[in-house]
């Protein structure tokens, strides 16, 4: 029986690159479908769900980060991973890519074979649940595992598939702190040598955003890593 291959979608205005990632992601065992819009590659998403999407980010009409924060908007595009190609790395762009719910991204020109390691990497998403415990309560948090939703003193939020394994990783071993490379190596399937060096912060920052009241709970255990703590209740 052959293998189910992983699905890939390229958005890219320049017909070369298209070309080039289209032989080797296909060569590497992807299957790929490439666009030449912003428009275009929304449509495919809605179609047909790819498991990740190359975006290039400066492309006429919609760019990159306008597809990437329509792919976050949308409930229906969730699981779909995001990686950005740049022309230009600005002071500062990295991190606004990574909040806007891009998952990497790599700067032209790239070398082909780091960036297929690149995708795949983001692909190996392991799932970070606890034994045969589906819910996790640990004061206001709540995480259901089997539907990877997360709820704070009962609303959802919205997590990204590596921002969901990040925090129900931390909470799992509470209150224990974990380590910069155990959450790189268990999130990020092992390839930590191709992270960006803020990566791991800038996911952990987005967390605490989305947690409002409970942000304090991930506290920063300084030059070590990160852990979660519950915190003591507000007297009434």
């Amino acid at each position: 029986m052959n293998a189910i291959k992983p699905s890939l979608l390229i958005v890219d205005d320049e017909p070369s690159i298209r070309s080039v990632l289209e032989r080797a992601f296909s060569k590497a065992g992807f299957a790929v479908v490439a666009v030449s819009t912003g428009e275009a590659g929304l449509s495919e998403i809605k179609r047909n769900k790819p498991d990740i999407v190359i975006l290039d980010l400066n492309m006429p009409g919609i760019s990159g980060q306008d597809v990437c924060r329509e792919i976050r908007r949308d409930p229906a595009s969730e699981g779909v991973a995001v990686l950005i190609i740049t022309g230009r790395i600005a002071e500062g762009l990295p991190a606004s890519l990574l909040d806007q719910g891009a998952d990497d991204y790599v700067s032209k020109p790239f070398d082909l074979l780091e960036l297929v390691a690149r995708v795949k990497a983001i692909l190996r998403r392991p799932r970070l649940y606890v034994g045969d415990q589906p819910v996790i309560e640990r004061g206001g948090l709540s995480i259901q595992g089997a539907s990877r939703q997360v709820f704070v003193r009962g609303d959802l939020i919205k997590l990204t598939p590596k921002e969901f394994d990040l925090l129900n990783l931390l909470v799992q071993h509470a209150p224990k702190v974990l380590d910069r490379q155990t959450l790189m190596r268990r999130v990020w399937g092992g390839e930590t040598e191709i992270l960006n060096d803020r990566s791991l912060d800038v996911h952990i920052r987005r967390i605490r955003q989305k947690l409002g009241p409970l942000e304090r709970c991930l506290v920063t255990a300084k030059t070590i890593g990160y852990q979660w703590i519950e915190l003591p209740a507000t007297p009434a």
